[in-house]
């Protein structure tokens, strides 16, 4: 090996090292298992965030395999809304929730009733089994077909655990709404019912 193509290929690595560390750095990710600190804007209806998390080396019972893949989960209680979740052969949905905050990147007081105006949360825990990063939607939909959200996700490429989230203040309809996630190829891979208030 030449001394240009030496250096050539040294260069490629320190690029693809540089571009890691700086994707790695604006993703939020905390690999010394310090808290990033994630503060939403107010200026804007709709936020994201997201944080990867290392799997546990022991299956917990929030641990789900994403293995099934109904298309529509019935109601377990009154209060309780099952969603639907599954995947496109990379991305799996393990764990939807909705709720007006989200603390230490987890869901406060899951729940499926909203007042009008009041901040509904969309927090997914996610698997990406590719290797190529994924973009996929949030979406809030309402009586009429009313949507709001748009809110666009990047799931890192081979994440084993990845949880994530967007709001919206602006479900402010009463009547029943929908909570999406969608693929780039428009196909609904979790899906949670709520009703506004």
């Amino acid at each position: 090996m030449n001394r240009n193509t030496l250096i050539t290929t040294l260069t490629h690595v320190l690029t693809a090292v540089i571009a890691a560390m700086l994707a790695l750095a604006f993703a939020g990710c905390a690999r010394d298992g310090s808290e990033p600190e994630v503060r939403p804007s107010t200026a804007t209806p709709v936020i994201a965030a997201a944080e990867h998390v290392r799997a546990p080396e022991v299956a917990t019972s929030e641990d789900t395999s994403g293995s099934e893949t109904p298309a529509e989960l019935p109601v377990t209680a009154p209060e309780e809304v099952v969603p639907a979740l599954s995947g496109d052969g990379q991305v799996q949905v393990t764990r939807m929730r909705l709720a007006t905050e989200i603390e230490a990147r987890e869901p406060v007081d899951p729940r499926d009733t909203f007042a009008i105006g009041e901040r509904v949360h969309a927090f997914f825990e996610l698997r990406n089994d590719s290797a190529e990063a994924r973009a996929l939607e949030v979406q809030f939909v309402g009586p009429g077909g009313r949507t709001t959200g748009g809110v666009v996700l990047e799931i890192p490429g081979a994440a084993r655990r990845w949880r994530t989230w967007a709001f919206t203040r602006n479900a402010n309809v009463a009547g029943d709404w929908e909570a999406l996630l969608v693929t780039e190829d428009g196909d609904v891979i979790g899906r949670h019912p709520f009703a506004i208030e």
